[in-house]
This record gives C-alpha cells, sequence and structure tokens, in this order.
C-alpha cells in the first residue's frame, strides 16, 4: 500500500476503484478533497477491500465517513469476449457489486468510468501502467481516479502542476506540489 504524507486536515472526498477477481487484485486509490492522492493500493479480497475502505484512518476518519464519490471502472461483456466467460460467475462484476454496496450503506455517489480512458489518463499525470499484471490494478484505480478528478476540474494535470511549479520558482514561490506518487 502506498500513500503521500497527510495531515490532521486531510479528508478523504473520492476513492477510485479498478475491480479486479479476488486473489488476483482489486486496485483502490483515495484522494483528498483537493484530489491529492493520499494513500492507493491493491487487496486480494472482498474483505480486505472493506476493511480498507471501513477501518483505515487517515486523519481520524475511515474514508467511507467522509467520502461523497466512489469512481468504479465499468466492465462489460462484449460478443468478442463473451465465450472466455462461458462458465464463469464472472468475479469482476461481482467485485463491483461489493464496492456499490459499500458505497450505498454509506450514502456515496458512484460513478461508472471505461477502461478507455487509461491512455489519456496515463498522459494526463505521466504515470504509465506496469507490466507486471500482479500489480497493475492499483496504478489503473490511481490512474482513474486521477482522471475523473482532473475531468471535473478538481485536480491539474501534470503538466500544469509543473508549469505552475516553473512560474512560481520564477517568481520567487517555492511552494509546489506534485500528485504523483
Amino acid at each position: 500500500m502506498a500513500s503521500t504524507p497527510h495531515n490532521e486536515n486531510t479528508i478523504v472526498k473520492y476513492a477510485s476503484f479498478d475491480p479486479g477477481e479476488p486473489k488476483k487484485g482489486i486496485g483502490y486509490a483515495l484522494f483528498d478533497q483537493h484530489g491529492v492522492c493520499v494513500m492507493f493500493g491493491q487487496v486480494m479480497s472482498f474483505i480486505d477491500l472493506e476493511n480498507a475502505l471501513e477501518r483505515t484512518q487517515i486523519a481520524g476518519h475511515a474514508p467511507v465517513e467522509t467520502a461523497e464519490k466512489f469512481i468504479i471502472e465499468d466492465y462489460k461483456i462484449f460478443s468478442s469476449k463473451a465465450n472466455a466467460h462461458i462458465g464463469s460467475r464472472v468475479p469482476t462484476i461481482q467485485c463491483i457489486g461489493v464496492i456499490k454496496l459499500i458505497a450505498q450503506k454509506h450514502e456515496i455517489e458512484v460513478v461508472m468510468q471505461p477502461s478507455s480512458i487509461l491512455p489519456i489518463a496515463e498522459k494526463w499525470t505521466q504515470i504509465k501502467m506496469p507490466s507486471n499484471h500482479a500489480i497493475s490494478h492499483q496504478f489503473s484505480a490511481l490512474l482513474h481516479g486521477r482522471y475523473w478528478l482532473i475531468d471535473n476540474g478538481i485536480a491539474e494535470t501534470q503538466l500544469e502542476i509543473e508549469e505552475r511549479a516553473r512560474r512560481n520558482l520564477h517568481s520567487g514561490n517555492q511552494n509546489t506540489t506534485s500528485d504523483k506518487p
């Protein structure tokens, strides 16, 4: 589990998810009210996911106590891939159901987002998906969250962050923050 420093004023407002399969990885990322990632990671079971959301303490609060939105990578079965699902219980769809249940239980709005945004998210954030699929779910969750936050004007692209830092450096103000983990 990776995290960035946070303080007593940090409030988790957004959580994003790559709903993979239990035992293969379910990615999540938690963001504060400014769209800065405060924690991201990967769990291997629905219970571990629930614990991460309901028992992890960030500035004295569990993420589900303060979150306003869950951003979830959508999963659809396309006809070209339908044969791969014959006989499957489709655990990714089950995972989406668990995340939606947690959201409903805590009155958190759910936003579904297609996986097709990932190449754009990589460019906006300058964060590349790792080639190792075993650890990729946490990065996918991070990219889904950052994409949604940037697209909705809550966070900046990495280029905007760097440009602001460059301008601040030239003006003598050295208060710069990168959201890159």
